[in-house]
This record gives structure tokens, C-alpha cells and sequence, in this order.
């Protein structure tokens, strides 16, 4: 049997040394990472959107949206364009990036640790 807390915690600590998942310029997103044993069958990893609070967008995107000074350039620059009169058209290329990565790290873990194919 797993013993969940153990493993959660370590597969934390995995996580944060990501390269991939983990880019590291502040270390604000590998900060934000935590987890905690709820019970002895769940254990539950955090993101908290406090520490680094450009998750939300990684998770769910972004509308088109105004980058003021865009470039080091001065106002207007920046404020207005041709996506419904903002400058940027905003992205989903990252959606899931979070909970997605996440979850594929965790089964390839878990294979590798304890056995199995991976789909």
C-alpha cells in the first residue's frame, strides 16, 4: 500500500524541481506549490494564486487585453489596437498548462515508481 503522505510530499518536492513545468525566473510559480495529506487516501497539491498570481492565466487564459507601455514604449502605446480595440488578442495556447502538466507528471511518477504503462 502507498502511503500517500510520504509519496505526496516527495512528488511535491519532484515538482518543483521541473524544469519544464517549473521554469524558474523568480521562483514565484515553484513557490506557490504545496501539498497536504487530507486524509490517508487523499492528498491534495496547491497552487496558491497569492504568491504567483499570473496561474489563473496559465490555467485558463487570457481575453484580449490592453499592455500599457508594451516595449518600453510611451502611452498610448499599448492601449489600443485592432482585437476589439485592445492591443494584445489574448491566448489559450497555456490553457491547462497547470492542472494538465500536473496530472501527467503525477502518472508518469507513478509508473515509474511503482510500475504500469503509461496510455
Amino acid at each position: 500500500m502507498i502511503d500517500l503522505n510520504a509519496y505526496g510530499s516527495q512528488f511535491v518536492s519532484a515538482l518543483k524541481r521541473n524544469k519544464y513545468l517549473m521554469p524558474y525566473k523568480t521562483g514565484n510559480l515553484r513557490n506557490s506549490v504545496s501539498g497536504i495529506a487530507r486524509s490517508p487516501d487523499l492528498f491534495e497539491i496547491e497552487y496558491d494564486g497569492t504568491q504567483a498570481p499570473y496561474i489563473q492565466y496559465l490555467e485558463e487564459g487570457t481575453d484580449s487585453h490592453n499592455i500599457p507601455r508594451a516595449f518600453g514604449r510611451k502611452l498610448p502605446f499599448g492601449t489600443k489596437g485592432r482585437f476589439n480595440g485592445k492591443f494584445h488578442p489574448g491566448s489559450l495556447r497555456w490553457r491547462g498548462f497547470i492542472s494538465s502538466t500536473t496530472i501527467e507528471l503525477l502518472i508518469h511518477d507513478l509508473c515509474m515508481t511503482y510500475g504500469g504503462v503509461e496510455l
